[in-house]
This record gives structure tokens, C-alpha cells and sequence, in this order.
């Protein structure tokens, strides 16, 4: 019995003693002060942090209304040098063939200005000279409007169109004129033609020229995106979505849109010529001579009128045309002039040849064939330029060509 105490019984009531022990320390702790100090510590579960989603829906539902798509269609003449094939002699081919390009645009005022960029309705294609273009303009909401060129901006990559619509959704600019790098930006478009859509980065730099401002971009800016908008978080107009850079053609996180404020500029400059009560054409530059120049490496003489000055800002300027250019030729007809520019004959051609640059009217779209001059890295280049012809205002002189006074310089203003 006794062996069955010290093995058996002893042990278990030990065992008892120590969970009785164990299941009474909270309640010990505290109720007897002295034993708080040996109390455990109270371990709380982890707070609940909530973190709010990050959208910008709102900027977008503000924005997206004012951000249309744009569709050109070309007709136009391509010129390529062909060989015979019995004579082995250089003739030149022309075929009249269509093109059509996609793009974006902005509405930047209610009564229907639409900007977007330039090089949706103009490529890089030396030769090929547009014969008729039509523009149609294709809301969110499906609606289709035709659209009309109004003003150019060559250097800027700039176009504005007129709709005929009023009370439309526009966006103005952005309060932020000076975005910085690391803001975040949004961008709208009709991307490769599959219907607006939306993508967003930071601004990556900020390009300041003595004229311009360009904003450079990680947000994908993909082929069809063009002309669409570039906007701040709270759906204001910060840029115009303009290119990338792209070895595949698609983006790779290099994208470039140009400063909205230009596009503002744009539609300023062509109200005030519009509201203009003048009757004359205003195109912005002044030829000095008239030049007959033969190419190198060829037979053909190029005829025309050579630029010595380019009024800044003026449709001449925004359109691409430089000092030093010479003007052969005024939309499909070439200039051609007598060599002797001193006898009567001569004097004559000369102004009525002048005269194709000074009675065209305001706001016509007219294609240029100039002759880059030698001092430019484009030398010796013969480029077809659209200009849309502006309207002298009061405070542009619009004195033209003095009839009676044959001469062979014209003042083109």
C-alpha cells in the first residue's frame, strides 16, 4: 500500500495541485496585489488598417467626353521616277491613290474646335500631293460629324478643326502650368482603332524650348492615340498626345505630348483672324527675287520666287516655310517667269505669277512646293507644305504688290 502511495497517489494529486495552479493564476493575479507583477502580459490582435482604392474615374468621366476620334481620307497623286523599259530613260509616274489615317482630337471650346496633331493629315511623303481630304469626327457617345481643317502648326504638330456643332463638352487647361516630374498624368485616345481608351504613367521630364514646352511621358501613348488628351488627375488638360518613340511600333514607355497651352494659342491666333474685318489673305512672308535654279544631277529647272523673311507665328511659319526657301510652284501650278526679269515681258509674268500667292483667299488650304535652301540640313530637298492661308488683322500690314510698279520682289503679307 504504501509503494502504491509514493508511485500512484501522490503523483496524481501533485498533477491536480499543478493544473488547479495554473487554471487559477488569472484570477490569483488579480485579486491579490503582491502576484501582479508576475501577471502576462496581454497581447491584442493587430489593427485593421484601411487603405482607400486609388481611382480616377471622376477625372475620367470629366475628361472622356471631349475626346473624340478623328479619320482622314486622302486622295492624293504620288510622283515616283520610273525607267522605260525599251530606252532605259527616266519619265516620270504619278498615280492618284487614297489614304486613310486615324487619330484622336480634343475639344477645347463648346462651339466645336477640335485640336489634334498634325501629322495625321500630313505624313512625311515628299511626293505625294493631296488632291481631296475628308475629315469626319466620331464622338464617344458613336455620333459622326464632318470636319473641316481650319489652322496648322507645323512646328508644333498642331491641327485645328471646326465642327459644326454648339453647347459641346470641352476641357480646358490644367491649373498645374507647370507640371513637374513624378506627376502622375492620363492619357485618352483611340488607341489602334479599337475605341477610347485610357492609360496612365508619371510625367518622366519636361522640355522647355525657347517656344514650346514638351512633356515626356511613361503613360503607353500607342498608334491611333494622336491628338488625344494628355490630362492631370482631376480631368483637366495638361497636353496633346503627339509620338513615341518605338523600335517595334508599339509603346515602350517613351511618349511625347506637346504643352496644351499651344493648342490654346492655336485657337486664339485663328479667332482673331477670323473676327478680322479685312478681305485680303495674309500668309506671312516676303520674297525678294525671282530665281531660276537648275538641280543638280538633273536637266529640269525649278522656277520661283525666293523667301527672304517669315513674319513669327504667321500661317507661312506654323506651316514649315523657312528663309531662304524658294516657291516653285502653288498647289498644282508651277511658277514659270522669263529669264529676264528686266524687260516688259518678263515684269509681267512675273506679277501675275506673283499674284497666285497674293488673291487666294483667306483660310484656303493651299499646297506649296518650295526648294529647301542650301543652308539647311534639308538642302537641295523639293517639299510639298500645306499652308491654311489667314486673314490680315488690323495689326498685320496687308499691303501686297503695287500693280503699276513692275518688280520682281512681292511683299506676301
Amino acid at each position: 500500500m504504501k509503494n502504491f502511495l509514493n508511485y500512484f497517489i501522490w503523483p496524481v494529486l501533485a498533477g491536480f495541485g499543478f493544473a488547479a495552479t495554473l487554471l487559477l493564476a488569472p484570477w490569483l493575479t488579480n485579486h491579490i496585489p503582491a502576484l501582479a507583477a508576475f501577471k502576462a502580459p496581454q497581447i491584442s490582435a493587430p489593427a485593421t488598417v484601411t487603405v482607400a482604392a486609388v481611382s480616377y474615374s471622376a477625372a475620367i468621366k470629366k475628361a472622356a467626353p471631349a475626346v473624340v476620334s478623328i479619320n482622314s481620307l486622302n486622295k492624293v497623286v504620288r510622283t515616283t521616277v520610273k525607267r522605260s523599259l525599251f530606252l532605259s530613260l527616266p519619265y516620270l509616274d504619278q498615280v492618284t491613290q487614297e489614304d486613310q489615317s486615324l487619330g484622336s482630337g480634343v475639344i477645347i471650346s463648346k462651339d466645336g474646335y477640335i485640336v489634334t496633331s498634325y501629322h495625321i493629315f500630313f505624313g512625311s511623303d515628299p511626293n505625294a500631293f493631296p488632291l481631296d481630304q475628308q475629315i469626319t469626327v466620331t464622338f464617344n457617345d458613336r455620333r459622326v460629324l464632318p470636319g473641316t481643317l481650319v489652322a496648322l502648326d507645323q512646328k508644333n504638330d498642331l491641327a485645328l478643326i471646326k465642327i459644326d456643332q454648339d453647347n459641346l463638352p470641352f476641357l480646358t487647361l490644367s491649373g498645374n502650368r507647370n507640371p513637374e516630374a513624378g506627376d502622375v498624368v492620363l492619357a485618352i485616345g483611340n488607341a489602334r482603332n479599337i475605341g477610347q481608351s485610357v492609360s496612365s504613367g508619371i510625367i518622366s521630364a519636361r522640355w522647355k524650348t525657347d517656344d514650346s514646352i514638351t512633356i515626356q511621358t511613361d503613360a503607353a501613348i500607342n498608334p491611333g492615340n494622336s491628338g488625344g488628351a494628355l490630362i492631370d488627375v482631376n480631368g483637366d488638360l495638361l497636353g496633346i498626345n503627339s509620338t513615341i518613340i518605338s523600335e517595334s511600333g508599339g509603346s515602350e514607355g517613351i511618349s511625347f505630348a506637346i504643352d496644351a497651352g499651344e493648342a490654346i494659342k492655336l485657337l486664339m491666333g485663328f479667332r482673331k483672324e477670323y473676327e478680322s474685318t479685312s478681305t485680303k489673305s495674309y500668309l506671312g512672308l516676303t520674297t525678294d527675287v525671282a530665281l531660276s535654279i537648275e538641280l543638280k544631277n538633273s536637266r529640269k529647272m525649278l522656277q520661283g520666287f525666293h523667301v527672304s523673311s517669315v513674319n513669327a507665328n504667321g500661317p507661312a511659319d506654323r506651316a514649315g516655310i523657312r528663309e531662304g526657301d524658294l516657291i516653285t510652284a502653288v498647289g498644282n501650278q508651277e511658277i514659270h517667269f522669263a529669264n529676264n526679269l528686266n524687260n516688259p515681258k518678263g515684269a509681267a509674268e512675273t506679277l501675275r505669277e506673283t499674284a497666285k500667292l497674293t488673291s487666294l483667299p483667306a483660310f484656303q488650304l493651299v499646297m506649296f512646293t518650295v526648294l529647301r535652301d542650301s543652308s539647311d540640313k534639308e538642302a537641295g530637298k523639293v517639299l510639298q507644305i500645306p499652308v491654311i492661308l489667314g486673314k490680315a488683322t488690323a495689326d498685320i500690314s496687308d499691303s501686297g504688290p503695287d500693280a503699276t510698279k513692275p518688280s520682281a520682289s512681292a511683299s506676301l503679307q
